[in-house]
């Protein structure tokens, strides 16, 4: 598609900040003169009748396509009359202007309906000559610029100023160029997005393949020709006859929920604290603590009941089930957060390590989530886990269970690194594309002539590649 791609015959001097030069038949203006801005806010959810109508209204959340035709919520005509949001009319361009989101990259995403937004949004109408793909283009294009321009508002969240990115100076071309633009990108996204989604099912499919493997190493050992028993439970068939298959809570000491309704707030995070460890902190089966989800030292002394131990394993109460980490020596003291639980093994019958494989495993999420049908998400409680059925082979095998998991896990921690590696790849190539096409450093006229004929509606239905957490803020999200 780029081959043969070369540079516009003739450049003048630019007011960019991004590029030195752009073609000389281009225009510069600052953004406020190429689109009016319109903000959201959020209506009373204590109104029930604000939020029984047709009109979608946009989060950070619904930022998950490139073209917005819905929400996942909708507000009436009578929260239209009394709280003064604006309508945003189509077509326009929406954007994040407030959350932690922002730390790392800029959601942009073009509106075919007309729609509302909250308070961390922004929309830009654009004016007479300026197509809306091609602004949003624009706005992806010149990310790393307004990312400079982000700053701290408090408790981690970062904000866009408004009457800083709107006098930041872009270039524009003809309206016929600006068409020419948006159907060579649109059909670059696509081929890129193909690629991606490919390699994602290759690392779900490899994932597959670890827990199926981890899974049979838990349950049936690592001596293939031992004697067996049926265990007596569903999921775990046969397991070696001198195992056990009790209840999770005889092998433990505490299983205990996190903080909830008044006793921790959001609001009473603070930066470079003591750690506050919610679900979004467990990953691949290690706790990552975030510096901006802290609590000081007085408020974890009044939280001294939810402080870890070495050993402890925190498990996530929502979201993921199964997802769990065992608390390393340099986690002593944090707290366990809102969403998550507490778990102390008895050390006679579990190795903490042991018991988080057996709990990670793919049988452990799939009994999990069976009890948790009929909720609006999947939820964990400590009477789940306390009647949950776990394998239990004598401390000095769980030892060599866990040696033989960790190399397994290793194994396939080094191919996923690869391949998100290569995945990495292609969305700089992705990025570096829009900031040089959209900035006139690269000619694509004739290379969007050229162009097969695609659907457009499956190129606006391409899911973004932006890896952005749904939630603006994880504090709150998390937080009681």
């Amino acid at each position: 598609m780029i081959e043969g791609l070369r540079p516009y015959p003739d450049y003048k001097d630019s007011n960019l900040l991004s590029v030195s030069t752009i073609p000389r038949h281009w225009q510069s203006f600052k953004l406020k003169y190429v689109a009016r801005t319109l903000g959201g806010l959020t209506p009373s959810k204590r109104m029930a009748a604000y939020w029984n109508g047709m009109m979608p209204w946009v989060t950070p959340k619904d930022m998950k396509t490139r073209v917005i035709r819905d929400s996942r919520n909708h507000i009436s005509d009578r929260a239209l009359r009394n709280t003064g949001i604006s309508v945003v009319p189509a077509p326009a361009v929406l954007f994040v202007v407030r959350g932690m989101i922002l730390a790392r990259t800029f959601p942009v995403a073009e509106t075919r309906v007309p729609v509302t937004v909250n308070q961390d949004m922004k929309a830009l109408v654009p004016k007479e000559g300026i197509e809306s793909s091609f602004l949003a283009l624009l706005l992806a294009g010149i990310e790393s610029e307004v990312l400079e321009l982000v700053s701290e508002a408090g408790h981690g969240t970062r904000c866009l100023r408004t009457e800083k990115w709107a006098n930041l100076a872009v270039p524009i071309p003809s309206r016929d160029e600006q068409a020419a633009i948006v159907r060579f990108l649109d059909h670059a996204n696509h081929r890129i997005d193909c690629y991606i989604r490919a390699k994602r099912k290759l690392i779900a499919l490899l994932n597959e393949q670890k827990q199926a493997i981890i899974q049979g190493v838990v349950t049936g050992g690592l001596e293939p020709k031992a004697p067996m028993k049926d265990s007596g439970v569903p999921w775990i068939g046969e397991i070696p006859a001198h195992w056990e298959a009790p209840a999770a809570i005889s092998g433990l000491r505490l299983i205990q929920t996190g903080p909830f309704g008044s006793q921790l707030h959001s609001h009473e995070y603070v930066n470079g604290g003591v750690p506050v460890i919610n679900p979004i902190h467990i990953k691949e089966g290690r706790v990552v603590p975030a510096s901006d989800v802290t609590v000081s030292c007085e408020k974890a002394r009044v939280l001294g009941r939810h402080r870890f131990h070495e050993g402890d394993i925190v498990v996530a109460r929502r979201g993921d089930l199964g997802r769990c980490a065992v608390v390393a020596s340099s986690g002593t003291g944090w707290i366990c957060g809102t969403g998550s639980l507490l778990l102390r093994c008895r050390l006679e019958a579990f190795v903490p390590q042991y018991f988080q494989a057996v709990f990670s495993s793919a049988g452990v999420c799939a009994e999990l989530a069976a009890a948790s049908i009929g909720s609006t998400m999947a939820n964990l409680n400590a009477g789940m886990v306390a009647r949950l059925r776990l394998p239990r082979p004598p401390l000095e095998e769980q030892l060599r269970i866990v040696e033989a998991v960790s190399v397994v896990a290793s194994r396939f921690a080094a191919a996923t690194a690869l391949i998100e590696k290569e995945i990495g790849i292609v969305r700089e190539y992705r990025t570096r594309l829009i900031a040089d096409v959209v900035a006139g450093q690269l000619d694509v006229r004739e290379a969007a002539r050229n162009l097969p004929d695609v659907n457009p509606e499956e190129l606006e239905a391409e899911p973004t590649e932006s890896e952005a957490e749904a939630d603006l803020d994880p504090a709150e999200s998390e937080a009681a």
